[in-house]
């Protein structure tokens, strides 16, 4: 995760010395090529500096970033708390190297961050959480596992368990 704050903070940098050349291209005469470049730099360092900043708050946090409970779920980058009887439908959801992440419906719709910079976090509609798999601390089949058997337990249904589950 530190590497990923790094490589996230110096393409920020990048961004920053390309709205440099930007500026200079502009002062040289070349307005268009400026512009073009202008734009790119600006997004390079809004949004990998805000990764970067998402990433080193992550690294620094004490505790876990996610407690799975008897209870229900607490992710606390995202800031999502959620008990397992709001969860109606789960589906894990496969790579080519096992189980990658949870897509979990809810009831009345998880509360999150409407904006996240994390790795691996996806966009949903408002009643669908994902939960990334393959960034927690067990092999993602057996966070994948428990949290579909308490899922199942709490009444609610799963899709795409594998066969020896």
């Amino acid at each position: 995760m530190a590497a990923y704050a790094v490589l996230r903070i110096v393409l920020a940098g990048l961004g920053l010395l390309l709205l440099g050349t930007a500026i200079s291209l502009l002062t040289a005469g070349h307005w268009l090529l400026s512009f073009a470049m202008f734009g790119l730099a600006a997004f390079s360092a809004v949004w990998f500096g805000g990764a970067g900043v998402a990433l080193v708050s992550d690294a620094i946090r004490r505790g876990p970033s996610l407690v799975i409970s008897a209870h229900g779920l607490e992710d606390r980058r995202q800031g999502v708390s959620l008990m397992w009887e709001d969860v109606t439908r789960a589906e894990l959801r496969p790579s080519r190297v096992g189980i990658a992440s949870l897509v979990i419906a809810t009831r009345g719709g998880a509360r999150r961050s409407p904006i996240s910079f994390r790795v691996g976090a996806h966009r949903r509609r408002g009643d669908e959480l994902v939960i990334p798999l393959q960034f927690l601390s067990p092999p993602p089949h057996i966070s994948g596992l428990l949290m579909t058997a308490r899922i199942e337990r709490a009444g609610g249904t799963v899709a795409g368990k594998p066969f020896w589950a």
